[in-house]
């Protein structure tokens, strides 16, 4: 491999990993959220649409609610999110519907990269790009997607436990129940 194409050369290559994940995440999210603004809101989704925009009339809750009624069949943090999100605009709109899977699927091509990055930097890009060329993982990104948060935050957990076992840092687990 010529000198100049080498990754260690680079100026990505000189940032830190926890920045070059920020970056790749922070890069997803703009992917993610490309002409996201004034799409249908369709199918799955404008149930929640719908949920949030109670929240809108009437004020958050605990489940989201329909007519009045509280629908606990979907916990309320989405919805609650969505909700947050269409405050300043006074709406529920596509963008604040799908920002919080786009922000949960950013948080894990960040966490994916982090989590290989000690092994490999080749690797852990290959991983962020497989993930990135799933079309599941890609089409739930511009969707109400509760499965991304839970995803997101699984790994998220896991992170520190990784962490602790590369830095050989047993205590770390004592905390664990």
């Amino acid at each position: 491999m010529p000198a100049s194409l080498s990754p260690s050369s680079s100026r990505l290559a000189s940032l830190g990993p926890a920045v070059r994940a920020w970056l790749l995440g922070a890069l997803a999210l703009l992917l993610f959220c490309a002409q996201a603004k004034g799409r249908a809101i369709i199918g799955f989704d404008s149930r929640f649409v719908l949920f949030a925009q109670e929240m809108l009339r009437h004020g958050p809750s605990l489940f989201p609610s329909t007519y009045g009624e509280p629908y606990p069949d979907y916990p309320g943090t989405s919805t609650l999110f969505i909700y947050l999100l269409s405050l300043p605009f006074g709406r529920v709109d596509s963008l604040a519907a799908w920002l919080p899977s786009a922000l949960a699927a950013a948080a894990l091509v960040a966490l994916v990269y982090r989590l290989l990055e000690p092994i490999s930097p080749r690797w852990a890009l290959l991983a962020v790009a497989l993930l990135l060329l799933t079309a599941t993982f890609v089409s739930e990104t511009r969707a109400v997607s509760l499965d991304q948060m839970v995803a997101a935050l699984a790994l998220a957990g896991l992170k520190p436990l990784v962490a602790a076992d590369f830095d050989h840092e047993a205590h770390v687990l004592l905390y664990l129940p």
